[in-house]
């Protein structure tokens, strides 16, 4: 540069930071500066930093010559010290530059692809870096080159559920800054995913087995399925966890302790992946019967051709209006049956 002005004198390193008393003349800056600690610095410090002005063509460079004229520490001892000289250089200020990011659709599904397209202002043709956040907060970059036009396009096919995050960046060149886009957010929508179950047998005694079935679909191996059973409408309660093996099916012999009769409902449920949306399968029901009893009196042990015989029974555990089969079996061996209610 044709001309160096010193403008200032700023404070360096610790302890040294503070402002020192100076003073600027023509090439000449003279300054005092103090530290109060015993010890003073035992490693290279900075005493202090100039601020200069310098004027002159791009690109030009001269050397900036420093010299210790004097260096004492606190009991006036003259302390051997040296300049370091640098330089100068006159750097030519880059133009600002812009680049633009959009999206063709604001939610996809996970097998759908999105289209992401910018430009670079002013127009080059450069590398450009896509830097994408997935539903999980990790991060993964793609780099892409813009046209001569400065524009660009990238096709991507999410493989997770889930808001995602993108921007856009480019790192400039020797006349322009770099610059970098602002965030875009889409959403990525999981795929469907179905349960099915079966329970059998359809009834069974008190304290009895159930053979618990069924699939997921599509087929994943390891995802836990959750096993749940209600009591005539009552609230869910678990029953155990079952994994699916490489088909996507799963199974469970469930041996209950249960002491109510009644009808039981059986349903599954898979909390889904990051591809997948969770589901609950659609309840299958069984019945827990108890043991019961009829008892049966005749009006009379004997009787004639002809006459009435009466027959009485009870049935326990109560139940009203249940059909009765009563079967009679006469000398010749014919069966006569008749079916009456309760």
């Amino acid at each position: 540069p044709a001309v160096v002005v010193v403008l200032d004198v700023l404070g360096g390193s610790a302890p040294f930071d503070a402002q020192p008393t100076k003073n600027i003349m023509e090439g000449l800056v003279r300054l005092n500066s103090y530290i109060g600690a015993t010890q003073g610095p035992t490693e290279p410090i900075v005493i202090a930093y100039l601020r200069v002005r310098a004027v002159g063509s791009a690109d030009s460079s001269s050397n900036l010559g420093v010299t210790v004229n004097d260096l004492y520490d606190a009991q006036a001892n003259r302390i051997p010290a040296t300049g370091v000289s640098g330089s100068v250089t006159i750097m030519t200020p880059k133009s600002s530059s812009s680049i633009s990011l959009s999206i063709d659709r604001s939610e996809v599904r996970i097998d759908e692809a999105v289209t992401l397209s910018g430009v670079i202002s002013p127009a080059h043709a450069a590398p450009v870096t896509l830097t994408f956040t997935r539903p999980d907060m990790s991060t993964f970059t793609r780099t892409i080159s813009s046209g001569a036009d400065g524009s660009y396009a990238y096709v991507l096919t999410c493989d997770m559920g889930g808001s995602w995050t993108v921007t856009a960046s480019w790192s400039g060149d020797s006349d322009h800054q770099g610059a970098s886009s602002s965030s875009v957010t889409f959403a990525v929508k999981k795929l469907e995913s179905s349960l099915s179950l079966t329970v059998s047998p359809s009834i069974i005694r008190l304290g009895g087995d159930v053979q618990i079935e069924g699939s997921l679909t599509p087929a994943r191996e390891g995802p836990t399925i959750r096993l749940e059973y209600s009591v005539q409408g009552d609230e869910w309660t678990p029953i155990a966890e079952a994994r699916t093996n490489n088909n996507g099916g799963y199974s469970y012999l469930w041996n209950t302790t249960l002491t109510v009769p009644g009808k039981y409902e059986v349903r599954a449920s898979w909390q889904g992946d990051p591809s997948h949306e969770g589901v609950v399968s659609i309840p299958s029901f069984f019945y827990v019967s108890q043991d019961s009893t009829l008892s049966l009196w005749l009006s009379s042990m004997s009787t004639s051709v002809n006459s009435l015989l009466v027959v009485r029974g009870n049935l326990l555990p109560l139940h009203a209006y249940v059909n009765v089969t009563v079967s009679v079996k006469a000398p010749n061996g014919t069966v006569l049956r008749q079916n009456v209610q309760t």
